[in-house]
């Protein structure tokens, strides 16, 4: 069973909050976005969705080591993601106490400061005759990688198992079997590939952090010199031209051409149904100048993407089907209930069924 649970991150908040001037705020609670991914890559010529089964159907590993190139080291995800956490962070409050200096007489208060997306579930493993079907973890391995078999794209793919990295698995050790206690297993669902896209980000995020550290820099001295010199209105117009650069900076950040060749290779191997959610999670976390490279593609632009024109009219046609078939069981409800007739029990769970 699972349990979503908002993310929070109270410790790196509260960092943030004791070296920063202005209030810091982060967004604590977002609903879910990330979907567990389908068993099959989309493709624009499928003429009907392959079969899909009742819960789907996720794979984890406590050696990623064997299994080659599609697992990753949870580990090395974890600090990637930590470590991204921490850039935003430095970066978002650099650039607020460079904002509202004190050139204005009230400070505007800060936008709260969104972190890269993830959705974390509490877990509940369920029990059989040999006990509980959670793993075995140790001190030294509680994560474990988790994976969608057939959900990656098969020409960049080793074997025929298309294996897709979605998230990560939380097992402490001697975590209870039913979930309860301080030690709760917890599934973190993570922007597809994370072992590939986080490396990514946190280049990114190293980047901005040496402009902008470089910006609030040169405001400093500029605002020492002219603090000496005794020049009032020279601070106030050196200060505030520093302050638009700073808030500028990030949409003139250099980003080479080996990182944006690497990044669209990520976007190529994940699939097209990703897209909206990585445009969403991704914007407040990049530098504005690399914006562009987010697929701007609507809903029909994405569905063309996962199946043929004649798949889209067969999943349209059932859904108008659907439809006509609960607009008639609300009108025979009104109906009923306008005329005071009750209807019997097992009639009632005949049509919920």
């Amino acid at each position: 069973m699972l349990l979503y649970v908002p993310f929070q991150q109270p410790e790196i908040i509260a960092s943030a909050r004791a070296k920063s001037t202005t209030p810091i705020t982060a967004v604590t609670y977002q609903p879910p976005i990330w979907c567990i991914s389908e068993s099959y890559f989309p493709n624009k010529k499928l003429d009907t969705l392959p079969p899909r089964l009742a819960q789907p159907l996720l794979n984890y590993t406590r050696h990623y080591q064997v299994v080659g190139s599609n697992a990753f080291d949870p580990t090395f995800v974890m600090k990637a993601l930590h470590r991204l956490d921490q850039l935003v962070l430095a970066n978002k409050q650099m650039t607020v106490d460079g904002t509202n200096n004190a050139v204005t007489a009230v400070a505007k208060q800060p936008p709260p400061i969104k972190l890269l997306q993830r959705d974390v579930y509490a877990l509940e493993w369920l029990k059989d005759e040999k006990g509980s079907s959670a793993p075995r973890s140790s001190r030294n391995q509680e994560h474990f990688p988790v994976l969608v078999r057939g959900a990656g794209r098969p020409s960049l793919s080793e074997g025929e198992e298309n294996m897709l990295g979605i998230g990560v698995l939380h097992h402490p050790q001697g975590a209870a079997a039913t979930g309860d206690g301080a030690k709760l297993s917890t599934l973190t669902l993570l922007p597809p590939e994370p072992h590939i896209l986080l490396p990514l980000l946190v280049r990114a995020a190293e980047a901005e952090h040496r402009a902008v550290k470089k910006a609030v820099e040169k405001e400093a001295a500029a605002a020492t010199a002219a603090k000496s010199g005794g020049a009032t209105a020279g601070l106030i117009q050196k200060q505030t031209g520093t302050k638009i650069s700073i808030a500028a900076i990030s949409r003139n950040i250099n980003l080479d051409d080996n990182w944006r060749t690497e990044f669209r290779a990520y976007l190529f191997r994940v699939p097209p149904y990703y897209q909206a959610a990585l445009r969403r999670c991704l914007r407040p976390v990049l530098p504005a100048s690399v914006h562009s490279l987010l697929s701007s593609d609507g809903i029909e632009a994405i569905a063309a993407q996962c199946f043929s024109r004649l798949c889209l009219q067969k999943i349209r046609s059932g859904e108008q089907i659907a439809k006509e078939g609960n607009d008639r069981l609300e009108r025979q409800e009104y109906e009923l209930r306008r005329l005071g007739v009750q209807q019997p029990p097992e009639q009632l769970l005949g049509q919920q069924d």
